[in-house]
């Protein structure tokens, strides 16, 4: 009998205890919601219509945007979406649960933009020109432009700054041209001991771009004096380049009267003049 009731008590005592432990309805805490601001901003000088309002959601939901009825872009080809970004470089993911607060830009998807070209007079030209390209498609491959060996990617104006494929994310028409030649320097000596380069006069330039072309050499003066020829100083070994079908060495020591831009492109020597 007292076994019996030591049993009957410990079952009362666990009853009691799981009921303490589970909290009634009334008890259960809820955290409070989070809410985030969505904010829309639309390029206004390309659409006729107003941003959408403000928008309020609870942070972890995934809330369908507003679209204007009349958001119709400018061209009928193209199709809006939301951007992440104010670059237009992200389009936004609706299935993304909203986490904070975030700005929302509306823009056209997939538009297409005109590629054209202008200056190629000249120039060998090799690949298939590409005449337009959508916003940050596919990046296809420009022609490449070659003159007297000198080759590069084409050079946009409107970006400043050459390129071999089609650079999608500019979102804005755009010409390309042949190569903008590097501005190579051109290097001086007196040829006078104890007398420098900036002492003297020296009528011939410093730098060279012109592709293809070719650099007369006028003499320097000094005081009453003229020199009477420049002749090069190599300071790497002797190279040999073609000009008007015929092969022309540069040598240490060697005498010339002109430069082309391959033979400056090269820069291996330094101009040294020469007195009576």
């Amino acid at each position: 009998m007292k076994k019996l009731t030591i049993v009957l008590l410990c079952i009362i005592l666990l009853t009691g205890a799981a009921a303490c432990s589970t909290p009634t309805e009334s008890q259960v805490v809820t955290p409070a919601a989070e809410y985030a601001t969505i904010h829309f901003e639309v390029y206004s000088e390309l659409y006729e219509f107003e941003a959408p309002q403000d928008m309020v959601v609870e942070v972890g939901t995934t809330p369908t945007l507003p679209f204007p009825e009349d958001a119709v872009p400018m061209d009928e080809h193209d199709d809006l979406a939301w951007f992440a970004d104010q670059d237009l470089m992200v389009p936004y993911d609706t299935t993304r649960p909203v986490t904070a607060d975030l700005t929302l830009y509306l823009y056209e998807v997939g538009k297409t933009y005109a590629v054209s070209y202008q200056g190629f007079e000249g120039w060998t030209v090799e690949g298939d020109y590409v005449y337009s390209y959508q916003y940050d498609g596919e990046s296809k491959p420009l022609p490449t432009a070659t003159r007297d060996g000198y080759s590069k990617g084409l050079y946009c104006p409107e970006l400043n700054n050459h390129y071999v494929k089609v650079p999608t994310s500019a979102g804005k028409d755009l010409t390309f041209m042949p190569p903008k030649a590097i501005v190579y320097a051109i290097v001086y000596n007196s040829g006078i001991e104890g007398v420098s380069i900036a002492e003297i006069d020296n009528p011939n330039p410093t730098q060279y771009s012109e592709v293809g072309g070719v650099l007369t050499l006028l003499p320097a003066t000094y005081g009453d004096n003229t020199s009477v020829r420049w002749v090069v100083r190599l300071r790497n070994a002797a190279k040999t380049f073609v000009v008007d079908g015929e092969e022309v060495t540069l040598r240490d020591n060697t005498a010339v009267t002109y430069l082309t831009y391959e033979m400056i492109r090269w820069g291996g020597f330094v101009l040294e003049a020469q007195w009576n």
